[in-house]
Formats: C-alpha cells, sequence, structure tokens
C-alpha cells in the first residue's frame, strides 16, 4: 500500500500546546495494561502486521510509554518483528538505547521538534 497509518494513543499533536490535550491518568494506564489483548482494533492490528513503525515522543523512561511501544512492536507478525522500525530521540539513556536496540528499532538522534521541522519543510 501507498498510504502511512498514523495512529495516536494520547496526548496533543501540537508541539506549541495551544491545543487543549487530552489527559491520561495513570489509573487510564493500569486499565490499558490489564486489557492489553484488546488495546488495539482488529483493524489495526491486521494493518500493523506489514508496515514499520515510526515512533514519535516516547519517553521510555516512563512506564507507560514503554508499555504502548512494547505492545505495538509485540502485535508486529514475527516476520515483521525482525524488520527495522524507527523511533526519533535525543541524548538516549543507555537504557533507552538498549530497548529500541533489543526491539529491533533505530534510533533518529535529533530532537522531536527538529525532526517536524524538517518534515514540515519537505512537504513545501
Amino acid at each position: 500500500d501507498d498510504f502511512a497509518l498514523i495512529y495516536k494513543i494520547c496526548g496533543c499533536f501540537g508541539l506549541d500546546q495551544k491545543d487543549d490535550p487530552m489527559m491520561i491518568s495513570e489509573t487510564d494506564f493500569f486499565v490499558v495494561s490489564k486489557h492489553l489483548e484488546r488495546l488495539f482494533p482488529g483493524y489495526l492490528l491486521r494493518q500493523f502486521r506489514d508496515r514499520r513503525f515510526l515512533f514519535l515522543g516516547y519517553d521510555l523512561e516512563q512506564w507507560h510509554d514503554r508499555l504502548i511501544a512494547y505492545s505495538i512492536l509485540e502485535k508486529a507478525s514475527e516476520a515483521q518483528r525482525k524488520k527495522r522500525h524507527f523511533a526519533v530521540g535525543k541524548n538516549l539513556t543507555l537504557y533507552q538505547q538498549a530497548f529500541w536496540k533489543e526491539n529491533f528499532v533505530d534510533i533518529y538522534d535529533v530532537e522531536l521538534q527538529e525532526f517536524i521541522g524538517k518534515m514540515n519543510q519537505n512537504q513545501d
């Protein structure tokens, strides 16, 4: 397929915080972790099997971001898990680097805002 699938789980799209961000509580994440098998609709699971992932804005020092990233990668087919995926992040800790490496995710060593700025420039 010649299109990208974007799945936004929580937070807001705008970096300027003018948007009204959606707040997710710790209790919400506990409920999510309790029902991981039902976290993603069937349609998305089928799409996940054939695609590579680009992780934007994941702070792996936060357990809930690790939970979501791991769940997404786990749902990929076994063959797809071995393909390279990508994450954007600058000055990642050794732990964060190890997590991504273990899950076949290459890191773009750039700040998220800079990455988005370059993407916007490429649209012009």
